[in-house]
């Protein structure tokens, strides 16, 4: 089913060190003495108490506490990053904008200046300690675990990126194409703005609970995303699903796959792929909340899902 590259690349991720192009993230460089606090205010992360030079993936809602974008915020030295997906750049710029008043806050598109790449892997640290005495000034590394972030600026791109390369040959560093990104995101359940969720959801809706800090206070939607945490409310969910068969090809094309008990739509498919780790065909999918239990069949056309719990996709609520 798979090329010997994309099991190699898969390997790689699982047992060496795999290497993700991010480059193509829109970046804003947040700086000023204001801008930790900004940010703070403005996101459901703590951003307040992040050092530098971690990542922390947060997001930001509307005051009825729907999801305006994601986001991950890299602090550095002496200023902010912001990564986002390409399309939603513009709309976070702008909305970042509109809520600066009186703070000393410089927010600028950088997205041409840097570029960004992902190592994941259990050999990644080894790579990286190694790395550490070639890496120029400029050059930052950071962590959003269990990945590794590094930024180079497109001036020193050339010559650290050969160098970066080829180190990282004996640690069995491998580039990891778009088709297995896309298996190892399905994979861990991480979903994706546009496909899996959107200015539609709410956090709990699509388990975005790891881009939520419940004890920082407060920001726009916080009172929203409080309430349903304590009392729910919300009638769907986004859950894992492994198939019995092969879904139709739609379901890998952003077009919606229906999941049905009887005759009555409980819910539809949001991403799909074949998952080396389960060797079956896995999805993510919202289903109306009394289904959303380890084990509930539930049938597409005419083959059957199973919900299953993926790592980020836990099927209960945090406590």
């Amino acid at each position: 089913m798979f090329t010997s590259a994309i099991q190699q690349q898969y390997q790689a991720l699982h047992e060496k060190v795999g290497l993700i192009d991010c480059s193509n993230y829109g970046k804003l460089e947040l700086t000023g003495p204001d801008a930790r606090s900004f940010l703070h205010r403005l996101t459901t992360q703590d951003i307040q108490n992040l050092p530098a030079p971690q990542l922390r993936y947060a997001l930001l809602l509307d005051n009825k506490g729907k999801i305006i974008a994601d986001l991950t915020i890299w602090a550095l030295d002496n200023r902010f990053l912001v990564l986002t997906n390409s399309s939603l750049k513009e709309r976070v710029q702008q909305h970042l904008q509109k809520y600066l008043i009186t703070e000393e806050v410089t927010i600028r598109d950088c997205s041409d200046d840097f570029s960004v790449f992902s190592l994941q892997g259990p050999l990644s640290v080894n790579f990286l300690q190694k790395l550490n005495t070639v890496i120029p000034s400029g050059v930052f590394v950071g962590q959003e675990d269990p990945s590794y972030f590094i930024l180079i600026p497109k001036t020193l791109f050339d010559s650290f990126y050969n160098t970066f390369y080829r180190e990282g040959k004996s640690f069995g560093l491998q580039t990891i194409e778009p088709v297995v990104q896309e298996i190892l995101r399905v994979e861990n359940g991480i979903p994706l703005y546009g496909k899996d969720f959107s200015e539609e959801n709410t956090p709990p809706e699509a388990r975005l609970f790891r881009a939520i800090s419940y004890t920082k206070g407060c920001y726009p939607g916080q009172e929203i995303v409080a309430r349903l945490k304590t009392y729910g409310g919300y009638r769907k969910q986004l859950v894992g699903l492994k198939i019995d068969g092969d879904l139709p090809v739609g379901a890998h094309c952003n077009v919606p796959l229906p999941l049905f008990d009887h005759e009555t739509e409980i819910g539809h498919i949001t991403s799909a792929c074949y998952s080396l780790k389960w060797g079956a065909t896995i999805a993510m999918g919202y289903v109306q909340r009394e289904y959303a239990k380890e084990g509930t069949p539930l049938p597409i056309e005419n083959l059957t899902a199973e919900v299953i719990e993926l790592p980020g996709l836990p099927l209960r609520d945090p406590s």
